[in-house]
């Protein structure tokens, strides 16, 4: 309808023309610049022009809008003819010879379009050669899209920027704008530092701003062996503010391999990047590492973080601060060893993993949430398929695991979900005694803060298990796993499960598309109001494939193919990346 309503329009403004081009047929108005004259309608330069709506509207009495012709002083005659051209056909010829006259006229007429498509043409001659001259002239019409472009420039291309005599001559509140941002793009924080120095030392004046400029430097980003080398350069040791900054990014690295996380104020660790991103976890085996990679949308690409043996079993995870927390069972023996639970942090600032102390016992099946500095690990599954009903809650600032009410009724295999914060659990197995099994076809919510659980309307499908759960918006969506059509196991559905969403304002469910049956659970994420898939989900979908379903439409849309990986026990999760990192690996076909 909408690309209807633009074409009728195109027609509207092509009739006028041919009216104006046949002897002014139809014009009620004449404008001249220059001893240049143009016969016009009144009603289409006032739609476009807001120096023509004020003067046809009277309403600052002016003289012409009684009149029926105007001569525009300042304004040469070529000038207002492109921009009578621009109005009834769109089309301006900009070019080098052009330029200062069509900005001239369209700054002096207001015609904001003209000014627009002045930009867009600014911004594809925009480098660091000409900036000088094009922000003058983006200074002088007061065009922000070109200033804006320039600050994108500079962002996404910091380090070439940075060899420039642009970068020397920077004022102070423009460098701190750039150095401060999320969206400056480097290798490593240590490059950073070192512009900063260079910046600094290419003018004394600019050491009393020491200490306002380089707390925008991300010192907790850096390892810790490049902060004990530029502890000991002159720059640092020369200045005390700078000196503090880099003690502070030490401490941070001894707080963090002590295990405890201290959430301050006083040293920045957030990524350089302003976006969130998939990152997917590959549990690993007695025989297979743990893997964690990426997938960078803008460039459709997936990156290695890291990867360890370590024997897994079970592994469940979360999100907190940007750091991913791990609860697993190792058992390198695979069959007859002692399981040994486990929990790790994986730092994306540093991509390294680390081990926490451990939940209180192993136990597979489970579902992990984080809530205000808490991870919450629910249920699960213990040593002889004993149905657990506890809950341990991880304090992230103290590495401690402190144990909670337990469940209303043991459970493993269910799903759980953070919402206006409360923790939705669905589905799974629980038992009576702890061992009998029973399909679970509850709905409870726990709320933290006052420790209590209320009952929720039941899933529409029915006992539902392995299956995985997301928030999106104000709806909580259930995908995929496996549904059963009474209380009896052999009474699985084949090869199709719905999917449904639980509305919260409402306390409704609704099904909507289906979905393939099997394990999902962390086989779904919700990523700019987008939801993901990963691996064979649905019909199409291969196991090395990440899918995108629109839950309006409940249409799915393949995104990416993934080489040499595979996602059949992959759960994803969402966290900043820095895919500018040098140390990250691009993955490459290896088949």
């Amino acid at each position: 309808m909408a690309e209807e309503e633009r074409s009728y329009g195109e027609v509207v403004v092509q009739g006028l023309n041919s009216l104006r081009e046949d002897d002014g047929h139809l014009c009620d108005f004449t404008v001249s610049a220059n001893e240049k004259t143009f016969q016009v309608h009144k009603a289409l330069l006032a739609a476009t022009c807001d120096y023509f709506k004020v003067m046809f509207r009277g309403s600052m009495n002016m003289k012409e809008s009684r009149e029926d012709s105007v001569d525009l002083k300042g304004l040469t005659g070529t000038a207002l003819d492109h921009i009578i051209t621009f109005i009834y056909t769109g089309k301006l010829n900009l070019n080098h010879d052009t330029l200062s006259d069509i900005l001239d006229a369209a700054s002096h007429l207001q015609v904001h379009a003209a000014l627009d498509r002045c930009t867009k043409y600014l911004n594809s001659l925009l480098t660091f050669d000409n900036a000088d001259d094009i922000l003058e002239i983006a200074d002088t019409y007061s065009l922000p899209g070109v200033l804006k472009e320039f600050d994108t420039l500079v962002l996404k291309n910091f380090e070439e920027f940075a060899k420039t005599e642009l970068f020397f001559n920077l004022k102070l509140d423009h460098f701190i704008k750039y150095v401060s941002s999320d969206e400056l793009r480097t290798r490593s924080e240590l490059q950073v530092f070192h512009h900063v120095r260079r910046w600094i030392e290419e003018d004394e004046d600019r050491t009393e701003h020491i200490r306002d400029i380089m707390k925008d430097v991300r010192f907790g980003l850096m390892s810790e062996a490049e902060l004990q080398e530029i502890a000991q350069s002159d720059f640092v040791r020369n200045s005390s503010d700078v000196s503090a900054l880099v003690s502070r990014g030490l401490l941070y690295h001894q707080q963090s391999k002590a295990g405890p996380i201290k959430f301050s104020d006083s040293i920045n660790t957030n990524l350089r990047t302003p976006s969130d991103s998939l990152v997917c976890v590959h549990p690993g085996s007695a025989y297979t590492p743990l893997k964690v990679t990426a997938y960078q949308e803008e460039t459709n690409s997936f990156f290695n973080l890291t990867s360890e043996f370590c024997g897994n079993v079970s592994a469940e995870m979360a999100v907190l601060d940007n750091f991913i927390y791990i609860c697993r069972v190792l058992d390198y023996q695979n069959e007859g060893g002692v399981s040994t639970a486990s929990l790790c942090r994986f730092d994306p600032r540093h991509l390294s993993l680390q081990e926490l102390q451990p939940m209180e016992r192993p136990r597979t099946e489970a579902a992990l949430v984080s809530l205000n500095k808490k991870l919450y690990l629910i249920g699960g599954k213990f040593a002889n398929y004993v149905i657990l009903d506890c809950i341990e809650c991880y304090d992230v600032e103290t590495n401690t695991w402190t144990r909670l009410d337990a469940l209303p009724c043991p459970l493993h295999s269910h799903a759980a979900v953070v919402a206006k914060e409360n923790i939705y659990i669905s589905g799974g197995w629980s038992s009576l005694n702890g061992h009998d099994i029973l399909p679970a076809n509850t709905f409870i919510c726990f709320n933290p803060a006052t420790r209590k659980w209320d009952c929720k309307p039941n899933m529409l499908s029915g006992p539902r298990r392995l299956h995985s759960m997301i928030t999106l918006q104000d709806k909580i969506y259930v995908f995929g796993g496996i549904c059963l059509q009474n209380s009896q196991p052999n009474s699985e559905q084949q090869s199709l499960v719905p999917i449904e969403v639980y509305d919260i304002p409402t306390d409704q469910w609704t099904c909507l598309s289906n979905t393939l049956k099997g394990r999902s659970d962390g086989h779904f994420v919700s990523l700019n109001n987008k939801i993901f898939s990963i691996g064979h989900e649905h019909f199409k979908a291969a196991e090395d494939e990440l899918w995108c379903y629109d839950p309006e439409k409940m249409i799915w849309t393949k995104i990416a193919k993934a080489p040499g990986l595979n996602f059949q026990q992959t759960k994803g999760v969402i966290a900043k990346i820095n895919f500018n990192d040098k140390k990250l690996v691009k993955i490459t076909n290896t088949r």
